[in-house]
């Protein structure tokens, strides 16, 4: 049974091995219409950007709040690819609220945990060079030209670091994620759709009027396939995003990078790189392409994935 100590370290940080305890001893396999609604609440706070850490006193709160994360998860991949990274950040947020609150051993703790590599000395910490450049927040304030270094090592006050655990815990709370399909209760599926994007993500819901028309694309996106990615990437994802979807070419980059990643699990033997992603998101939005028609996508992909 966990003790009151862990309860509380997966309230805080729910991407923790603590976290995965709890849940797996205070959950049941049946739905709980609870969660259901508390999950779908977290993930709405999530990509809102208006995640709030706040202390809690009493373990039952604390209890729903650790198994409203697991719902959460199940409700971000319902919800669709481009609402994994804004709940992701959201959820990396206010474990770094409840951080710059925490004893510095729990700080230690987290970053152990995650695999960074520090050295904490009173209000300093040195992080050694190609740690910092792995793990550093893509912001100006942690470019290089701003940074000091000295001996290998970069120094850093607490606040910069734990934006550097943010990081990590976001990545960390990222990976596994979208959750495929085929495993999310109806129940879940329904909650997702009730959620109302902000004005903020109001471009990338597809129109009602082409959401049954390109849904699947949206379960090819759900399944990871060990073939054709090159031309899956150009002719279905890119176009699709970009046109239909209305996202960025980084937006798309970012979804269509993760959906290969994943593919390379099934099955690793791609060319596929960043650039070539790059490339074709591009490439769609400066030529206007719509993703093939469904008929021809099921020519291409050849029985590699259950279309509709």
């Amino acid at each position: 049974m966990y003790t009151p100590l862990e309860l509380d370290i997966a309230y805080k940080y729910p991407f923790s091995e603590e976290a995965k305890r709890v849940v797996g001893e205070a959950s049941s396999p049946a739905i709980d219409y609870k969660y259901v609604e508390l999950g779908k609440d977290r993930v709405a706070q999530d990509i809102s950007g208006k995640a709030t850490y706040f202390d809690i006193e009493m373990d039952s709160i604390k209890l729903n709040y650790v198994v409203s994360y697991a719902y959460a998860r199940l409700v971000a991949s319902a919800a669709g690819p481009f609402v994994i990274e804004p709940f992701a950040e959201g959820e990396a947020e206010r474990s770094a609220q409840a951080l710059k609150k925490d004893s510095t051993e729990n700080l230690k703790m987290v970053a152990n945990a995650l695999g960074i590599r520090y050295s904490i000395f009173g209000s300093d910490v040195k992080v050694p060079f190609e740690e910092y450049v792995a793990k550093a927040p893509e912001a100006d304030s942690f470019r290089l030209v701003n940074a000091d270094l000295k001996g290998g090592q970069v120094s850093i006050g607490v606040n910069a670091f734990i934006e550097i655990v943010k990081s990590s815990a976001k990545k960390k709370i990222m990976a596994g994620l979208p959750i495929p399909r085929q495993e999310i209760p109806k129940e879940i599926i329904k909650a997702a759709a009730e959620i109302k994007l902000p004005a903020s993500m109001s471009g990338i819901r597809l129109p009602e009027k082409g959401q049954k028309t390109f849904r699947w694309i949206e379960r090819l996106l759900q399944t990871p396939i060990p073939d054709v990615r090159h031309r899956t990437v150009n002719l279905i994802l890119a176009p699709y995003l970009v046109n239909v979807r209305n996202m960025s070419p980084e937006d798309a980059f970012k979804v269509i990078n993760d959906y290969i990643e994943r593919c390379k699990k099934v099955n690793p033997d791609t060319k596929i790189g960043e650039q070539y992603i790059r490339y074709q998101c591009n490439y769609a939005k400066k030529r206007g392409m719509r993703p093939l028609a469904l008929q021809k996508a099921k020519e291409l992909l050849g029985g590699l994935v259950e279309l509709e």
